[in-house]
């Protein structure tokens, strides 16, 4: 079924402080909520760990035309008003429309009534569908490596026009732009520091 292989598409990328609980027997009264014309799931997530693993409502569309996701939001509507309070706060509609355009997309997600929607965009895979989501990984030890701060990347970036801006003088600017000094006496700083002088 298309729905089942489009939540096995992302559900591996999901961030482990995440984890999805079993159905119950309100998920299931949920699904069965849902009208004719599109394939639903219900997902219920909650954190890994800690006091407050609060249940997140997941509910999950595939719909094949632009028509069958108007049904696909009266189901969301339908859910909204089964869920007890608080947990209508946390319900989130993951809809996947055949047909869907960039613009139809964006206005799926612009609307947040009943609740907030991701829209699977043309030609997006599941791991980059699920980094727009609240379920997303964190940034990987390994790119946090390889990122620069906004200083260090314009201090490269003023490296690469002029020859003397070698990485010795790039960490006495770093440093003085970092001390938390102003006007004159940043100036100062930067000069002496170019001169050769201690500072």
């Amino acid at each position: 079924m298309q729905i089942d292989h489009w939540i096995a598409s992302w559900q591996e990328f999901v961030n482990p402080r995440f984890e999805f609980c079993e159905p119950t027997e309100q998920s299931t009264s949920l699904e069965s909520l849902a009208g004719e014309g599109f394939s639903a799931r219900v997902l219920l997530v909650r954190r890994a760990i800690g006091k407050h693993r609060g249940v997140r409502t997941i509910l999950v569309a595939y719909a094949d035309s632009l028509r069958a996701s108007g049904a696909a939001l009266h189901w969301t509507a339908d859910v909204r008003d089964a869920l007890p309070e608080p947990a209508t706060a946390d319900i989130y509609l993951f809809l996947n429309i055949t047909s869907a355009s960039l613009d139809d997309c964006l206005r799926f997600e612009a609307d947040d009534q009943y609740c907030r929607k991701y829209v699977r965009r043309p030609n997006e895979s599941g791991e980059q569908f699920l980094k727009r989501t609240f379920l997303a990984a964190p940034v990987s030890p390994r790119r946090v490596g390889g990122m620069s701060d906004p200083l260090s990347a314009s201090l490269m970036q003023a490296a690469k026009v002029h020859g003397w801006f070698t990485p010795e003088e790039q960490m006495h600017w770093r440093q003085a732009l970092m001390s938390g000094v102003k006007g004159q006496e940043l100036a100062a700083r930067i000069l002496r520091n170019a001169s050769g002088a201690d500072t």
